[in-house]
């Protein structure tokens, strides 16, 4: 038969048993620090990201309006420049010219007929003499 422990020998099994104990305690108090940081980081960094996303947010917002307005101006230059008398007096030009070019053959026509008029009448003035 074993001998039983001595109150002192008992005394250091508890204590090495309460050592483990503790030491096991210290590891898992190490872990959730480091859990803990963990989180603490990740909140951080998202929350930085966070920051970042919504001011990037706010800008696109802002360069969005903006954009809005200056094409709303151009837009109303360009309709305005569509009424203003120049291009009233340009689409008219552009009429003519676009006759006048659909017609060029009726107007040749006219020029020789014109000319043949002046050599007949030369001509005539010329058998008088």
């Amino acid at each position: 038969m074993g001998k039983a422990p001595s109150f002192p020998d008992l005394h250091l099994v508890l204590a090495l048993e309460r050592g483990s104990e503790v030491q096991e305690t210290i590891n898992v108090q190490n872990i959730l620090v480091t859990q803990a940081n963990n989180a603490l980081t990740a909140v951080q960094t998202a929350g930085n990201e966070l920051h970042l996303a919504q001011f990037a947010k706010k800008a696109l917002d802002d360069f969005q309006a903006a954009e809005a307005k200056v094409l709303s101006g151009l837009q109303a230059a360009v309709k305005a420049l569509a009424q203003s008398a120049e291009a009233i007096a340009f689409g008219a030009a552009n009429t003519v010219l676009a006759f006048a070019r659909a017609n060029v053959k009726d107007i040749d026509i006219a020029k020789n007929a014109m000319e043949k008029a002046r050599e007949a009448s030369e001509a005539a003035l010329d058998m008088g003499n």
